[in-house]
């Protein structure tokens, strides 16, 4: 059953940072993710196909610590989706498609951030993402 969850989503994780580091800042990319329908779904009713992006998943001690989440989303049954977030660190900004992910004031460590997708029929997505602060 795992290996059709991560077959009926995709994911992947980008930030976009303004930086004081020189590095550039790299994007990653996660596979893991969930997605499912609960005993409530209608019949025939499919989960949404997510990617959840971040850029870089690695920050410097010394760099911005705000981060841009943008979670991609399609329904297979055409349903209007609905978007939140949960994280281990920081505060999120928004809980649309696109959110800003403030990171300020936490230390250095790796902070995951899960972005629940839901098509207000019983199924949903959940991509996940980590981020690195540290040297």
């Amino acid at each position: 059953m795992r290996a059709q969850a991560l077959a009926a989503v995709i994911i992947a994780a980008a930030i976009v940072v303004p930086s004081t580091d020189p590095a550039p800042a790299q994007a990653a990319e996660q596979s893991a993710s969930n997605s499912s329908c609960n005993s409530t779904a209608a019949k025939g009713n499919h989960p949404p196909v997510a990617s959840l992006k971040a850029t870089p998943s690695k920050l410097g001690v010394s760099a911005a610590r705000t981060v841009t989440l943008t979670a991609s989303a399609t329904d297979p049954d055409g349903d209007e989706l609905s978007y939140s977030y949960t994280y281990s660190g920081g505060r999120m900004r928004d809980q649309g498609p696109t959110t800003v992910w403030d990171l300020s004031g936490v230390q250095p460590g790796t902070y995951t951030a899960t972005a629940f997708i839901a098509d207000g029929k019983g199924c949903y997505a959940s991509p996940r993402i980590d981020v690195e602060i540290g040297d």
